[in-house]
């Protein structure tokens, strides 16, 4: 993950960086949705999810998007840098 700044002078080249982002994850995406939905069903299973028992039931057959525009990205603070963007 990646945070820009004004005072960065790399900001110029945030676009560029972003594509770079989604090219790189957009050949992942069907493996990153399937281990979504995985986890997901693991913690139903483990019973971490606290809700009644038809809501778990339609939970499990959520299906995450294999399209990469359906993706929300969301930055992890304990993951930021500086650094430029990388597959």
């Amino acid at each position: 993950m990646e945070v820009k700044f004004a005072l960065n002078p790399d900001i110029q080249n945030l676009h560029e960086q972003i594509e770079t982002l989604l090219h790189c994850h957009s050949e992942k995406a069907p493996m990153m949705a399937e281990e979504a939905e995985g986890i997901l069903r693991q913690k139903i299973e483990l019973g971490q999810i606290n809700h009644p028992a038809n809501r778990l039931a339609a939970m499990k057959t959520l299906m995450v998007s294999r399209d990469i525009d359906q993706f929300q990205f969301i930055p992890d603070p304990q993951s930021i840098t500086t650094h430029g963007a990388a597959c």
